[in-house]
C-alpha cells in the first residue's frame, strides 16, 4: 500500500492537537471534555476559544474546576418569549453545535493562511507531534490523471496548498476539537472498536483515520489471529501494537483488561453494495442461480462477522462504551452497473424505478440486518455528491445557496455519463436512509422496545459536501475526494457527536 498522510486541516485551530494537562499516571496529555455540567438558563458568556500554533495552550479552556456559564436571574424573566428552536439548540448546546447540524454552515479561509506548500505539507505531517517529529507519512500525489490530461509538480502543490487553505465554519456553534487519545480510548472501551462498511470513499475514510491514530504514535499492528476472513482481500482489522510504550500507557489509563487490550480497534469491510450477491437476487428477484457479470467488491457473511466482533464477552466488566459502525454505499449502487439485474429497458424511467425499489429493499434489509447488535451504534454516512466539470473549481462555494444555484442549472447538470452511477439520485437516496432510520428509532425506543438493540444515526454532511467541489481527487474524477480533508472532517464531526451525546446523556435524571 503506498503511503497515505493523514491532516488536521479543518478548522481554523483543528491543525494542531487540543490537549489539556498530563496524566500522572500516564504522562499522556488529557482532554478536559467537562463541558456539559450545568444547565443554562437565561443567559450564558461563551468563551472566546482561540488558539496560536506557536503556543502550547489547549483550544478548551483547562481549569482546575469545570467549565462555569454565567448566568443571571431577573424578576422579569416570567415576561420572556418562549425561546426559539434555535434559542433552544444554544442553551442546550452552546458553545458547541448541535450534533445533527454541525455539517450546515460554510468554508471560510484558513488564519492563518498557509502560504506556502512546505508549510501546509509540515502541518499535516507533524501536526500531532508534540516534539516536531516526523512520523513519515507523507502526502500523496494527486490521483494521476491519464493522457492527454497532465498535471505539473507546481500545479500539484499549487492546488494542494490552495484546498489546505480552507476550513468549516458551522453555522450553530464549533465543533469539539478532536482528541486523538480520547478518541482511541472510546474504541478500546468498546467490545469490538469502530467498523468502517462501504465502497472506497470509505476505504479513504478508513486511511484517515488509521494515520491519524499512527502519526499520534498510537502503533497499530494488523491483527494476526486466525478467523474465517484472515488474509481476505477486502477485510482488514488493527489491533494496538500492546509492547508499544505509548499505547501501554492508555491501555493502562483505559482500566480494560488484556482480552480486550489485544483485540482490534479499527476494521474495514471493502462492500460496494453492502449486500451480498445471493440478496442482491432476491432483492430483483433474478433468477436463484444468476451470476452478476459487474465486480463488485463483496464480503459473504460480514453481517455474522460483525455480529461475532461486537458482541459483549464475559467477565469484561469495564467495557462500557458502544462499539461503532459506519456504513455507506454510493454510486456502485447505479444504473451503471446493476443493469444485469433489471434486463435491458427501453423505457428508461421503468429501469430507474427498479433500481429506486431495490435501494428501497437493500435499506430495510441493512437495518433488521443489524438491529440485533449488541452495544452498538451504526452509523449511516451521508453519500457524498459528485461535481461535474470540478477541475473548473479553485475554491469552495460561497455558501449551500450557491452550490445548489450551480449545481441545479441545466448546463452544469446535462446528460452525462457521471448520471449512469446515479449521481442525480444521491439526494434522495440520502433522504430514503434518513425515513426510515428515523422509522426504525421511533419503533425502537416504543413501548415494544425500551430502547433494545442497535442504535441508528444518520450523519448528514451532504451540505458541507456538496460545497466542496474544488477537493476532489481530479479532471476524470469528481466523485472521489483528495485524501484526507474531507474525510477528517467527517471523523470530527462524528467525535464531536460522541462527546456531545455523551455529556447531554449525563445531565437526564435518572
Amino acid at each position: 500500500m503506498s503511503p497515505l498522510y493523514l491532516t488536521s486541516l479543518g478548522s481554523e485551530s483543528l491543525m494542531f492537537e487540543k490537549q489539556g494537562p498530563r496524566s500522572q499516571e500516564s504522562g499522556i496529555p488529557r482532554l478536559r471534555l467537562d463541558l456539559f455540567t450545568r444547565q443554562h438558563l437565561e443567559t450564558f458568556s461563551v468563551y472566546i476559544l482561540d488558539h496560536s500554533p506557536d503556543s502550547d495552550n489547549p483550544i478548551i479552556p483547562i481549569l482546575d474546576n469545570k467549565l462555569e456559564f454565567e448566568t443571571t436571574t431577573s424578576s422579569s424573566s416570567n415576561s420572556l418569549p418562549p425561546p426559539s428552536g434555535q434559542d433552544v439548540d444554544v442553551q442546550k448546546y452552546g458553545p458547541f453545535c448541535p450534533s445533527d447540524k454541525c455539517a450546515q454552515g460554510h468554508w471560510v479561509p484558513r488564519v492563518p493562511r498557509f502560504e506556502t506548500y512546505e508549510q501546509a505539507e509540515n502541518a499535516i505531517n507533524t501536526a500531532y507531534n508534540k516534539n516536531g517529529e516526523d512520523r513519515g507519512f507523507r502526502m500523496p500525489d494527486v490521483e494521476l490523471e491519464p493522457e492527454p490530461v497532465t498535471i505539473t509538480e507546481e500545479q500539484r502543490r499549487e492546488r494542494i496548498l490552495e484546498i489546505s487553505n480552507w476550513v468549516w465554519k458551522p453555522q450553530f456553534g464549533e465543533v469539539i476539537p478532536f482528541n486523538v487519545e480520547e478518541f482511541v480510548l472510546k474504541l478500546l472501551k468498546s467490545p469490538g472498536g469502530m467498523f468502517l462498511v462501504g465502497d472506497s470513499l470509505t476505504t479513504h475514510h478508513f486511511l484517515t483515520i488509521f494515520h491519524r491514530i499512527s502519526q499520534a504514535d498510537f502503533k497499530l499492528d494488523a491483527y494476526a489471529e486466525d478467523g474465517p476472513f484472515k488474509g481476505h482481500p477486502y477485510v482488514v482489522q488493527y489491533n494496538l501494537d500492546v509492547n508499544h510504550p505509548r499505547n501501554q500507557a492508555l491501555i493502562n489509563m483505559a482500566g480494560i483488561p488484556a482480552s480486550r487490550a489485544s483485540r482490534p480497534i479499527l476494521t474495514h469491510v471493502v462492500a460496494h453494495v453492502l449486500t451480498t450477491p445471493k440478496e442482491m437476487n432476491k432483492i430483483f428477484r433474478t433468477d436463484w442461480e444468476y451470476v452478476h457479470n459487474h465486480h463488485f467488491a463483496q464480503v459473504e457473511g460480514w453481517q455474522d462477522f460483525l455480529a461475532e466482533k461486537t458482541r459483549p464477552r464475559e467477565g469484561e466488566v469495564s467495557i462500557t462504551e458502544d462499539n461503532l459502525v459506519i456504513v455507506n454505499t454510493g454510486a456502485h449502487w447505479s444504473r451503471s452497473t446493476l443493469h444485469g439485474y433489471v434486463g435491458k429497458q427501453s423505457d428508461r424511467a421503468a429501469f430507474s424505478r427498479k433500481i429506486e425499489h431495490g435501494h428501497s429493499v437493500m435499506i430495510k434489509t441493512m437495518i433488521a440486518s443489524m438491529a440485533s447488535l449488541s452495544q452498538t451504534t451504526v452509523f449511516f454516512r451521508s453519500t457524498s455528491p459528485g461535481h461535474s466539470s470540478c477541475m473548473q473549481h479553485y475554491r469552495p462555494f460561497s455558501s449551500i445557496e450557491a452550490a445548489k444555484d450551480f449545481t441545479e442549472k441545466p448546463e452544469n447538470n446535462k446528460e452525462t455519463t457521471e448520471q449512469w452511477w446515479d449521481w442525480d439520485m444521491f439526494a434522495s437516496r440520502n433522504e430514503m436512509w434518513r425515513a426510515e432510520i428515523k422509522k426504525y428509532e421511533e419503533e425502537r425506543n416504543a413501548n415494544n422496545w425500551n430502547g433494545k438493540g442497535s442504535k441508528w444515526v444518520y450523519l448528514d454532511f451532504w451540505q458541507m459536501d456538496l460545497q466542496r467541489a474544488d477537493a476532489h481527487s481530479g479532471y476524470w474524477d469528481c466523485l472521489h475526494y483528495i485524501v484526507p480533508f474531507e474525510f477528517k472532517e467527517w471523523t470530527d464531526m462524528i467525535f464531536h457527536y460522541l462527546f456531545v451525546e455523551e455529556r447531554l446523556k449525563e445531565r437526564q435524571p435518572h
